[in-house]
């Protein structure tokens, strides 16, 4: 953070602790990872999308990438392509898919898109076997899958045209979905849970706590950047994980 800040407008800045930041992803890891464990090590998916909330994507993910977050989530594949081009290395999901043109860029930067809609395989495939990626192995993507909330995702009766036999190039990783809310809804928590038994997934939770999420996803853990200013860094989410505040707004009284 510099010292001196110069305005060019109002005098309301934002001041960014990446220390608070590193340190809510190790509460966040000693919480779904604790000592003694036997079960496999939970990954963590630091999501840095809309410019990590504000937050600067750039210095954010160089942060986390140094803490040891497992996967980051952008918005699109401009941004995946800014964290390559800023030496991040860790895999990159889009979380809001992509659009027709966009699937050279996700091959050229190694980025691994969500697949919300059954013509967005069709064109990854198709950019997939001009490049001939395959013989490194076929191109990873997440099955995103509308689990009621009626937003992104692929409802159930389109799950055969979504994943269609003879996909040569490329090859689903995981399946995801979107939640409302896990600690206010217990009871349609419990129901999109069984939902996904039948394969593995991991969940984006909404609202200021995504802690709740942790029981859902047995190998997976998602959890935002931000948003900033969210809640005092004295309190603690509602599954008794630590973590503060990563940033504040201040202003200059005249």
């Amino acid at each position: 953070m510099t010292k001196t800040v110069k305005f060019d407008g109002r005098p309301v800045w934002a001041e960014v602790s990446l220390g608070a930041l590193t340190g809510n992803l190790r509460a966040i890891r000693r919480h779904v990872n604790p000592a003694g464990a036997r079960a496999a090590r939970r990954k963590i998916l630091a999501v840095i999308k809309s410019n990590a909330y504000g937050h600067g994507i750039v210095p954010v993910a160089r942060a986390l990438s140094r803490a040891r977050a497992d996967w980051f989530g952008v918005t699109c594949s401009t941004e995946g392509a800014e964290l390559r081009e800023s030496g991040i290395r860790e895999p990159v999901l889009i979380l809001t898919g992509f659009w027709a043109g966009e699937e050279q860029r996700i091959l050229e930067h190694n980025l691994t898109p969500a697949i919300m809609r059954p013509e967005q395989l069709k064109l990854l495939e198709q950019a997939a076997a001009r490049r001939r990626k395959a013989r490194r192995g076929p191109v990873g993507f997440h099955l995103k899958i509308d689990s009621g909330m009626n937003r992104l995702g692929i409802a159930s009766p389109e799950m055969s045209a979504a994943l269609p036999p003879g996909t040569r190039w490329c090859g689903p990783e995981r399946s995801c979905t979107a939640i409302i809310s896990s600690s206010s809804r217990p009871s349609s928590t419990r129901k999109w849970k069984r939902n996904f038994r039948c394969g593995p997934c991991f969940h984006f939770a909404r609202g200021l706590f995504p802690f709740a999420i942790f029981r859902l996803a047995p190998a997976w853990v998602t959890t935002p950047a931000g948003p900033p200013g969210s809640r005092p860094a004295s309190q603690s989410s509602p599954q008794g994980t630590p973590t503060g505040c990563s940033a504040c707004f201040r202003t200059k009284a005249a």
